[in-house]
């Protein structure tokens, strides 16, 4: 089975301009980019293709050597490279459960290819570990009353950006017993 991402590029085309000090276009001038000559047409205008296999953030020095009628000029940009985000939500069946009685939990994933780790917590401890890609379904029961706070969280990879989930509030309520006299 193959990798979806194993051979990913990520790649930003910067588009650029290079002009006088009155706002003149420089014609057909070279620059350099991290020392890589890149040729500027007949409007001032340039290209810079820069690629990346990782989510980084990535500097671009910009070195214009000047010529007869222009100073040499320098600029430094900064190009970022995104992980791809990730959204979970959840929501359960019920709000308010007797102690013992499970309680279900829906979920979906959006925005992962391949399917990943998904960690379901109950009041900010691991309760348990699910694997998707896509929809879930999973039981949850609690041995003691009380409020409590569910939520999912993926904690992300070299692709992907870290998520929480929305927040539901369960309240558990201890069992009640009925006597009844005859």
């Amino acid at each position: 089975r193959c990798n979806p991402y194993k051979h990913l590029i990520l790649k930003i085309k910067i588009n650029g301009k290079l002009m006088g000090y009155y706002g003149n276009p420089i014609k057909n001038a070279s620059i350099y980019a991290n020392g890589n000559v890149v040729e500027v047409d007949n409007n001032g205008g340039f290209i810079i293709i820069e690629l990346s296999s990782n989510a980084t953030t990535k500097h671009i020095n910009l070195v214009f050597e000047g010529n007869e009628f222009y100073e040499e000029s320098y600029k430094d940009i900064e190009v970022v490279f995104l992980k791809y985000p990730v959204k979970i939500t959840i929501n359960a069946d019920k709000n308010n459960i007797p102690i013992n009685e499970q309680l279900t939990i829906y979920g979906e994933v959006y925005g992962l290819k391949k399917a990943s780790n998904i960690d379901i917590l109950v009041n900010g401890t691991i309760y348990k570990t699910i694997k998707t890609n896509g929809t879930f379904k999973t039981n949850i029961s609690f041995n003691s009353s009380g409020d409590y706070e569910i939520y999912a969280i993926y904690g992300g990879d070299e692709y992907h950006e870290s998520c929480k989930s929305n927040v539901i509030k369960v309240h558990v309520e201890k069992s009640s017993s009925i006597m009844m006299l005859l």
